[in-house]
């Protein structure tokens, strides 16, 4: 065989190889590359979120970081598609931003993109009440001649001198007020910035409470009402004050000591030096403020935890797949036309 017509040959295996290689090649690629994400088979998701590796950082530090991650094992991102936007008629993600990636030297409007989600997120409203918190924290700080500053956790005056950044599936908390690294006060942050308690998402998922009684009942209920299709939206009051508790403060996930529910939060002098309360702007309608763990509060009203469940592809209610479960305000699930079971 002459050596012109293998190099032949061997270019048109090289390019049918290339052809064949697939979006879970480019995810395999950029999963030994790192050591924070596992392929999970359709996005990339965090070995262990407990970690916090991204503490600190800002949603545009955070998106280098993914950028950086897809560069490494030799592709290039050359576009950005936000969540539940369609490309060539695909939905990648509704949840995060899909990176469209091509392999590096590719530049041909011909050239076959990759597609990646990396299943890690902080919300532009919760970065933005972040960084309120965390500039307020850095002034407060300086004004008092660089010593740490003492905030109120709902039952005493705790030092700190830092905020991290947490996020990721499963994390209860926002923000965690730090002191020489520690963990010092552990914040959620819900963003009402129409002061409805319909701005907010959910207290909590139901997945780790299954076996509570409440649970299971609605569990089957909404198997009854997907089956003969009585809608697609479902709600119900709960009625333990146990599991609402929990549902809002803990253990059906990290537990937090501050609820911050509103516009943009604050750091507000007590008049006292060095010590502050946080204090958080509420929007034109009037629901929110600031909740204490050690008060035992469980928010009502709009906000009053209720169950709730919606169809919504690749999520499960115990057995019953496609539905989504949760522990929602009751402003949230009576706003979406949902029918009360």
């Amino acid at each position: 065989m002459s050596k012109f017509l293998r190099n032949y040959i061997q270019e048109i295996l090289l390019t049918e190889a290339e052809e064949r290689k697939s979006n879970a090649a480019v995810y395999r690629d950029i999963e030994r590359s790192q050591d924070f994400f596992k392929f999970n088979g359709s996005r990339l998701t965090l070995r262990d979120p407990a970690t916090r590796p991204f503490a600190g950082l800002t949603s545009g530090e955070l998106d280098a970081a993914f950028v950086g991650m897809i560069e490494k094992p030799g592709y290039k991102v050359v576009g950005t598609v936000p969540p539940g936007v369609a490309v060539d008629g695909k939905v990648f993600s509704g949840a995060y931003n899909t990176y469209k990636v091509l392999t590096k030297g590719d530049s041909s409007d011909e050239s076959r993109p990759f597609y990646i989600v990396f299943g890690f997120r902080y919300s532009a409203a919760e970065s933005i009440q972040f960084e309120a918190i965390r500039t307020g924290l850095i002034k407060a700080i300086s004004e008092n001649e660089g010593n740490p500053i003492s905030v109120w956790n709902g039952a005493a005056f705790i030092e700190v001198d830092d905020a991290d950044r947490i996020g990721g599936k499963g994390a209860k908390a926002d923000v965690i007020l730090t002191l020489n690294g520690s963990p010092a006060i552990s914040i959620s942050l819900k963003n009402l910035a129409t002061g409805k308690g319909s701005d907010m998402q959910q207290w909590s998922g139901v997945s780790a409470a299954m076996t509570h009684p409440e649970v299971a009942s609605f569990a089957e209920r909404m198997a009854q009402a997907f089956s003969d299709g009585e809608g697609s939206k479902f709600w119900r009051r709960i009625e333990d004050e146990d599991l609402k508790m929990k549902a809002v403060w803990g253990p059906l996930g990290e537990t937090v000591d501050v609820i911050v529910a509103g516009t943009t939060p604050r750091l507000e002098p007590t008049g006292e030096p060095g010590m502050y309360r946080i204090e958080v702007g509420i929007g034109k309608h009037g629901t929110g403020g600031v909740f204490y763990k050690t008060d035992r509060i469980i928010p009502d009203g709009e906000l009053e935890p209720v169950f709730f469940a919606r169809k919504e592809d690749k999520k499960r209610l115990g057995t019953l797949r496609g539905v989504r479960g949760m522990i929602a305000p009751i402003a949230l699930a009576t706003s979406r036309s949902a029918t009360e079971v």
